[in-house]
């Protein structure tokens, strides 16, 4: 226990002199240099100074830390060995004291808790008995005189009485009271509260304790009406949810008010009480008995409309509460007045036009005298609605655009017509905003993709009309990422801006440029083009000149030169060989030359190839007859141990088509994934692999088989019950087969995948996130997912040179997958170095052409058949390097 701001100002006040008083008479008889008095710190090694002896001089409140072990001795014993001073922070007006020693006497309240301490600086190490003796009465002077001091305080005089007041006020009103030592961070509750809440009265309540009562919701209520009273000392009163003792929600009232003590700044909050009333039988009872009109009322207030009823001459008799919103009339002012002074003069021929039923003969705007003549001939006259958009007249005089409906309805044989206005003017920005988002981007402001699209379908109709030539070039910037890794994204994007202000300036009049993204930009000729091929070779050339030297030239950061490069791929074609799908497959063909990062080149220009896009479609085409032709085949890729022994291998999906001879995995699986052909191979390549299991296991060979497992395939619905089937049918054990996944099918189909990863993970089955590090890592998914295993991308296996100079990702991925328990397989050992030092990075599992080449299936069950012979056991075969 401490003293709170209240005790301290008190004692300060009552007993101030009789302490130091005290403290003078215990100095001379212990012949100790100084005695201090002192209160626990809300720090527990620190107090702080009530009072001193008048021989020495401290300041009040001064802090004073402790040794870690003085509240330990204070807790064993009421007056403690000497202590050195030094290990005290004493204030330097005891400076002189530092050789000093230290005793300290607990001094306690009436219940036993410790409020502070006696301190006395004494020049000896150790006191005779006589000087201990005076020591300790000094202490229980002190004592004593605290302890009658504080029954004489205001908190603890008339705590009882205020207790029994508000027990009995709590029987009479089933209302309980609380209070909150801010100091103490102490609750306490009156009887009835106990009641309240269903726990046995008198039990120790701590704040946490009380609020964890509550709901949620009501919790943090509380809290934030907590501290609104601390700050500015505020009551409060507020409707709270509850749970009782019996588990039933119910409501509370509570008030809560604020006691302070007087500060140079402001009041200083040290206690809050207040009052805690179930409300539950009279909130239910208002419920059921609310009135009518009021819930009629509350709806049309909260239709997010301004709602008018007015009679036939257009009086607004009444108006709802979004008039104010809307129109800035209070309700009050626009009853007796005429709706037309809410409408723009200029609307008036317009409204006359609208309500004679779009009639085009009424083209003389006559003024409009009364709502008649408004709605006379109009369908809302007939008991139908209508509606239209107006330009609408708020009380300030401005104008805004506003959709407004009116309808008629009968009361006491009387016509009321209701006029609904809802201002657009929030819904035609945002309108106007989402344009923008779909159609421009952020930072350069320029047309993107989908506005690209749009004009490209366009040209190629009118090309095809016309016979004409469609011309369209994108740019890509290879070394950007160079400039955003260095200065960062705000640099990145002025770069950016700049090179789109080029653009745009180079590119004018027919030409239109588009944004792809930061580093990619398209431009589109729109128009056909009737030159044929010499045109094409002239704005070939033109082109390259305007990018050479008007838009690739030298951008000054940080006062100096920066040149950036650029693919650029140019698309000509006529216009009866055009189609949507082959100019986009054209423009975005990557370059057969490679890379410009190692060139003095700022601009290389190629021709997006017919060919490739032929070859492409006919990839596309023999894929759907693939599986059934049995032109897919897959091979096996060794996973080694450290021992050197296989421990699994990867299945690994080859095409060997009759037509182009054996097509590459990285060519045809990005084609497959474009449409549900991938499931359908991936259907395939499990019941093979499952299918090779089985086989091995009739002779005697226990292994574990890896496939890759595309994001578009796991995220069907049906994937675990075919591959649960696949699994039975073939009866190998679940745990033989490890699921590779990319990191990018985790992040971006997280929610999909989740339950299906964790439900097969109960079967058993093995999970591995494939080419890990390679994408933007979320590693929540590695302690939500039942992963066992990462690959470490061998693209960073690569970093690892034959001089030995290290990759210190691979450091980092070894290290996480040990935080994680996982395996950490290393892909791509291409030589000794790679292997040995992924080896001391901690990889367990070895992959790569070093080892062993990806083999097809007789040729690596002979190789496990082989070790077995060898070794008698698969599982330990060793292989030497």
């Amino acid at each position: 226990m401490q003293f709170n701001d209240g005790m301290f100002a008190y004692v300060r006040n009552s007993t101030h002199s009789d302490l130091i008083e005290h403290l003078n008479e215990g100095r001379v008889n212990s012949g100790a240099s100084c005695v201090i008095f002192v209160s626990q710190h809300h720090k527990e090694n620190k107090v702080s100074v009530v009072c001193c002896d008048s021989k020495n001089t401290v300041s009040e409140e001064t802090v004073i830390s402790l040794p870690k072990h003085a509240h330990v001795l204070l807790s064993l014993t009421t007056l403690s060995a000497p202590i050195s001073a030094n290990e005290f922070s004493l204030p330097a007006t005891l400076g002189d004291y530092s050789a000093h020693y230290v005793v300290m006497g607990a001094v306690c309240d009436i219940h036993g808790n410790r409020i502070g301490a006696l301190l006395l600086i004494h020049p000896n190490l150790s006191l005779t008995n006589e000087q201990q003796s005076f020591a300790d009465i000094t202490r229980q002077k002190i004592e004593l005189r605290l302890q009658y001091q504080l029954l004489q305080h205001p908190f603890t005089d008339k705590l009882q009485e205020k207790v029994a007041l508000l027990n009995e006020i709590g029987r009479i009103s089933h209302t309980g009271g609380w209070e909150f030592d801010v100091a103490q961070r102490e609750i306490t509750w009156t009887h009835e509260t106990y009641c309240l809440f269903g726990m046995t009265p008198g039990r120790q309540v701590t704040l946490d304790r009380a609020l964890g009562n509550f709901t949620e919701k009501s919790r943090k209520h509380i809290r934030a009406a907590i501290l609104e009273v601390l700050r500015k000392g505020n009551a409060f009163t507020l409707e709270a949810e509850f749970i009782n003792g019996e588990g039933h929600k119910r409501w509370l009232k509570m008030t809560g008010k604020a006691q302070c003590i007087a500060s140079k700044k402001r009041p200083k909050v040290y206690r809050i009480f207040g009052s805690a009333q179930d409300i539950t039988e009279t909130k239910r009872l208002s419920d059921t008995q609310h009135n009518y009109t009021q819930y009629l009322s509350t709806i049309l207030n909260n239709l997010g409309h301004a709602l008018l009823t007015l009679d036939e001459e257009g009086t607004v008799i009444t108006a709802n509460n979004l008039v104010r919103q809307v129109f800035g009339y209070d309700p009050d002012e626009m009853i007796g007045q005429e709706i037309f002074i809410l409408m723009d003069k200029n609307e008036s021929g317009q409204l006359s036009s609208y309500a004679k039923g779009y009639s085009q003969q009424q083209s003389a705007a006559k003024e409009i005298k009364d709502v008649r003549d408004f709605l006379a001939q109009s369908s809302c006259m007939k008991g139908e609605s209508m509606a239209k958009a107006l330009v609408m007249k708020r009380k300030n005089g401005g104008n805004f655009c506003a959709d407004v409906i009116f309808s008629t309805f009968f009361l006491d044989n009387q016509r009321r017509i209701v006029a609904l206005c809802r201002d657009m003017t929030e819904q035609n920005f945002q309108l106007e905003q989402l344009k923008d988002a779909a159609y421009l981007d952020r930072v350069t402001k320029l047309p993107n993709l989908h506005a690209f699209d749009t004009t490209l379908k366009r040209t190629i109709r009118e090309c095809k009309a016309t016979l004409g030539y469609l011309f369209c070039l994108r740019i890509n910037i290879v070394n950007l990422d160079q400039y955003r890794q260095a200065f960062g994204g705000a640099t990145t994007d002025y770069i950016t801006r700049i090179i789109a202000a080029r653009l745009e300036r180079s590119f004018s009049g027919t030409y239109r440029v588009y944004s792809e993204s930061r580093d990619s930009y398209l431009v589109m000729y729109e128009a056909p083009l009737q030159d044929g091929e010499n045109g094409a070779s002239a704005l070939i050339n033109e082109v390259e000149w305007k990018l050479v030297n008007d838009v690739f030239g030298h951008i000054t950061l940080h006062n100096s030169p920066h040149y950036l490069q650029a693919n650029v791929n140019t698309c000509w074609l006529e216009g009866k060989d055009l189609c949507f799908e082959k100019v986009k497959h054209m423009i975005f063909q990557t370059p057969p030359e490679g890379s410009l990062q190692n060139t003095h080149e700022r601009v290389r220009l190629y021709q997006g190839s017919t060919a490739r896009y032929e070859r492409y479609q006919y990839i596309k085409q023999s894929l759907l007859r693939s599986v059934e032709n049995k032109e897919l085949f897959i091979v096996l890729q060794p996973q080694y141990g450290d021992a050197g022994n296989i421990i699994g291998a990867e299945a690994l999906l080859r095409w060997q088509h009759p037509q182009l001879g054996l097509i590459s995995p990285g060519e045809f699986i990005p084609i497959a994934e474009e449409s549900d052909i991938i499931v359908e191979i991936g259907q395939w390549v499990m019941n093979e692999t499952c299918k090779l299991l089985c086989d091995c296991q009739e002779v005697g060979i226990q292994t574990r088989l890896a496939i890759n497992v595309s994001a578009k395939h796991i995220a069907r619905a049906d994937f675990s019950e075919s591959l649960l089937s696949i699994v039975d049918r073939w009866k190998v054990p679940p745990g033989s087969i490890t699921l590779e996944l990319t990191e990018g099918t985790l992040i971006h189909s997280f929610g999909l995948v989740r339950k299906r990863i964790r439900e097969l993970a109960l079967k058993g089955f093995v999970f591995s996130i494939d080419d890990f590090g390679r994408g933007n890592s979320n590693l929540s998914y590695l302690k939500e997912l039942p992963i066992k295993e990462l690959k470490v991308d061998r693209h960073f296996i690569d970093e690892v040179n034959l001089d030995g100079s290290k990759s210190l990702l691979i450091n980092s991925i070894c290290d996480m997958a040990k935080i994680f328990d996982l395996r950490a397989v290393a892909e791509g050992i291409e030589n000794t170095h790679q292997l040995r030092y992924a080896k001391d990075c901690g990889c367990t599992g070895f992959q790569g052409y070093f080892l062993d080449k990806p083999m097809r299936v007789h040729v690596w069950r002979e190789k496990l058949l082989s070790e077995k012979a060898h070794t008698g056991d698969t599982a330990s075969a060793e292989r030497p390097h």
